[in-house]
């Protein structure tokens, strides 16, 4: 069982509801994390020109979506029947809007790239590579910091502010790396069409890192609530 989550001193999972919905939030970001390691598990096969498996891996991504929009209602309807204090709800359900927005990204993009089959270069494989590689290493960082916070009584704020900076910096290399890869793409000799579309799919691959930082800086405007 989850931890208690803290304002001040005061256990804000003395109750039944409270309790409820801190296992739920853990099995929601866990549920995300399903969706970004299947998705990059389907890019890889898709560079290596295994479409087939890769689709098979992309349907998966959306039934783990699917379950993930049902723990984030199961988790809404608790907020409405009165779990927590008024003055938390708001933030506790844009966190979890803030999570299922990552897993609606993995979809989206699984769903780009087995939709329309963008052409990639070998030479820019590597790159997109990195970018799932680091996304994967990203989000670990915010799953050090959310159990930080319901596993640990919500007291190490330490390590919550440490891992939500660290969040910070990997959406600044990942954008770097979209920077290159955006660079190399427009200096090739590909026609204007191959190139928007593979832009495209860089976009949508460079998101999912966004999308992350977004989330842990909604974390940490829920610690700050929690610690007041």
């Amino acid at each position: 069982m989850p931890g208690p989550l803290f304002l001040g001193r005061q256990n804000m999972f003395l109750f039944s509801k409270e309790k409820k919905v801190s296992g739920l939030i853990l099995s929601h970001v866990q549920l995300v994390e399903k969706c970004l390691n299947l998705t990059n598990q389907t890019v890889m096969l898709y560079f290596s020109g295994r479409f087939d498996e890769a689709k098979k891996l992309a349907f998966e991504v959306d039934k783990e979506e699917t379950n993930a929009d049902i723990v984030r209602t199961e988790i809404i309807d608790l907020l409405y029947g009165g779990a927590f204090l008024p003055n938390l709800r708001h933030d506790i359900h844009s966190l979890i809007s803030d999570q299922d927005d990552v897993a609606n990204a993995a979809e989206t993009n699984c769903d780009f790239l087995l939709g329309e089959r963008p052409q990639i270069p070998e030479t820019m494989k590597e790159d997109l590579r990195l970018i799932y590689v680091k996304t994967l290493e990203q989000f670990q960082l915010f799953l050090e910091a959310i159990s930080a916070l319901l596993e640990k009584s919500g007291t190490d704020v330490d390590t919550i502010r440490e891992r939500t900076r660290q969040v910070g910096n990997f959406e600044t290399e990942i954008d770097d790396i979209e920077w290159r890869l955006t660079t190399v793409l427009f200096r090739s000799d590909l026609d204007l069409a191959h190139k928007i579309h593979i832009k495209t799919w860089i976009r949508l691959s460079s998101q999912l890192s966004d999308q992350i930082e977004n989330l842990a800086d909604t974390l940490n405007l829920l610690v700050l609530k929690v610690k007041i």
